[in-house]
């Protein structure tokens, strides 16, 4: 599916108005009072001693997605007011990154990743991203980012708590 299929009727699971937060923060955003140091995404970092299956993280996101409901979820303007739309199928990005040799300059390389999730939008997604960070066979750093009008950083915790969960079940053989 290319992004306007995923955008299509077709493929609409809900429609929910917005909160009174969501529309505070959609109407700050309107008013462009967000800039680099103050940017609308949540954030969770996570770090893992080893390293871990790529294929089988890939496989973990997927199902993440396939079973929460924000990460599937954009914004729509409707009938002069905007709405929260949850798509059947949205691919949440999921970013591999080399980081051998980023020893002294990792911090820096996760919060340079952290300023680039201003990307993220609201009306055509991605609204979510995860990146994987291969730190040779020692380490493995992940990134989660999440717009902030559709979850606070407990909520994000969760979501990577239940993707977790899948990835353990998947390397024990789904089991």
């Amino acid at each position: 599916m290319n992004n306007k299929e995923y955008l299509s009727k077709d493929n609409v699971e809900f429609v929910w108005d917005l909160s009174l937060i969501q529309k505070g923060i959609l109407t700050k955003l309107e008013e462009n009072r967000y800039n680099a140091g103050n940017h609308p995404a949540v954030n969770v970092v996570c770090s893992v001693d080893g390293k871990l299956d790529v294929g089988k993280v890939k496989e973990a996101w997927a199902l993440t997605v396939g079973q929460t409901n924000l990460l599937r979820t954009v914004f729509r303007k409707a009938r002069n007011r905007t709405v929260q739309v949850v798509l059947k199928q949205y691919p949440a990005p999921l970013e591999v990154i080399d980081a051998v040799g980023e020893n002294g300059d990792f911090r820096r390389l996760i919060r340079d990743q952290m300023i680039r999730s201003n990307d993220l939008n609201l009306l055509e997604g991605p609204t979510a991203t995860l990146k994987v960070f291969l730190q040779g066979e020692e380490k493995t750093t992940f990134l989660l980012n999440c717009h902030q009008a559709l979850c606070d950083r407990s909520s994000l915790l969760r979501v990577m708590e239940d993707f977790w969960g899948l990835y353990r079940w998947i390397t024990n053989g789904g089991n």
